[in-house]
């Protein structure tokens, strides 16, 4: 499938580029991570006026000819925005966090539906610090070729001066068979993880990083994983704990474990972790797979946000209109495209869910 538009995409760039450059975030503090998707393994210079840039190693893809190439860029200083060259090309990027910090939340995204490049202009418009991406980043298996279709043709202008990082979900990482789906599993490939993969973890999908006045915990929610058992709930616990002088703790994964849809209201197995959250204090859960928006109530002092209006097909968009139908702790379900606006510091943090248009649908404060 890949064969046949990749001699049309190199047409449209330069040094055998076939996607990016894209940002992603690093493990150590004040990097980022520059990443390319090329034909050829060729050595591409990348610079970074006053920082250091250092290569990783290559990964080869299953598609013919292939290869991530990834730099690492080190000595950057919050509220510092920089430049950086791949080839002979220049961009400007979002610093590190500094002060106020703007994020944009959304999932279920990359079918290759109208709705998604509608959100995608909006995102450009926003202009946030960093993506977080709550799963189904591409559709319908997660393969190499759907982000390369679905996903960094849309994105490419923001992922290159904004730097993004994900949680796994179904259609990205559960068709785990590589002869049926040879350059499947793309998750694990084109996201730059933190190599945490304990006998329980099937995959780097589970991780936590401080970001400005928050810290963050990305989850793996899919069912290989028995969040029910020890080894997955004592991480979580000791995750969360390393949260505990931020102002604020946030957790993004995929399958919701509280929405009012019809459609997969019998998915929600991660209402188990639910008591975990409200000892670790956590002030907001994110989430997609359900495709529409919704928020609840605080349950136990946490907010849970569906954010799964990114551009897939919609689903349940009339019980929207009924709260007749909506379960109790439903505070909000608005129909259509959008995706979730974050902004937070020490002073506070508010929740904005932007539409397909520039529209703000909705809007609520949120306590720690």
């Amino acid at each position: 499938m890949v064969a046949a538009f990749v001699p049309a995409l190199l047409a449209q760039t330069t040094a055998g580029l076939v996607a990016g450059p894209y940002l992603q975030l690093a493990s150590s503090p004040g990097t980022m991570v520059v990443q390319v998707i090329q034909q050829g393994d060729l050595k591409i210079p990348v610079e970074a006026k006053g920082l250091t840039v250092r290569p990783l190693p290559s990964i080869s893809l299953a598609t013919r000819g292939l290869f991530v190439r990834k730099w690492v860029v080190s000595g950057l200083r919050p509220g510092q925005a920089w430049s950086y060259s791949v080839g002979s090309k220049s961009y400007k990027a979002h610093g590190l966090p500094s002060g106020k910090v703007r994020l944009a939340v959304f999932g279920d995204s990359g079918r290759g539906l109208p709705g998604q490049r509608l959100v995608g202009k909006q995102l450009e418009k926003y202009d946030p610090d960093l993506i977080v991406h709550v799963g189904d980043i591409v559709y319908p298996r997660g393969r190499e070729s759907e982000y390369l279709l679905y996903h960094f043709p849309v994105y490419g202008s923001i992922l290159a001066k904004t730097a993004s990082t994900a949680a796994p979900g179904n259609h990205d990482t559960a068709y785990r068979d590589l002869k049926a789906y040879p350059d499947g599993l793309a998750y694990y490939k084109f996201w730059h993880l933190p190599q945490f993969k304990p006998k329980w973890a099937k995959g780097p999908g589970n991780f936590g990083f401080g970001y400005g006045d928050a810290y963050w915990v990305i989850l793996d929610s899919n069912t290989y994983i028995n969040w029910k058992g020890t080894g997955p709930q004592t991480w979580l616990k000791q995750e969360l704990a390393k949260g505990a002088n931020y102002k604020w703790r946030f957790v993004a994964f995929h399958h919701p474990p509280f929405h009012s849809s019809d459609k997969k209201k019998d998915e929600v197995y991660m209402k188990v972790v639910a008591p975990i959250f409200e000892q670790g204090r956590v002030t907001a859960v994110f989430n997609g797979h359900v495709h529409n928006y919704q928020r609840t109530r605080p349950i136990n002092g946490v907010t849970y946000f569906v954010t799964g209006a990114g551009g897939a097909e919609l689903y349940d968009q009339k019980i929207a209109g009924n709260k007749k139908l909506w379960k109790p702790f439903t505070a909000a379900y608005i129909p259509g495209y959008s995706f979730t606006s974050l902004e937070y510091d020490r002073s506070g943090a508010t929740v904005r869910q932007i539409d397909s248009k520039g529209k703000v649908i909705d809007t609520v404060k949120l306590q720690p």
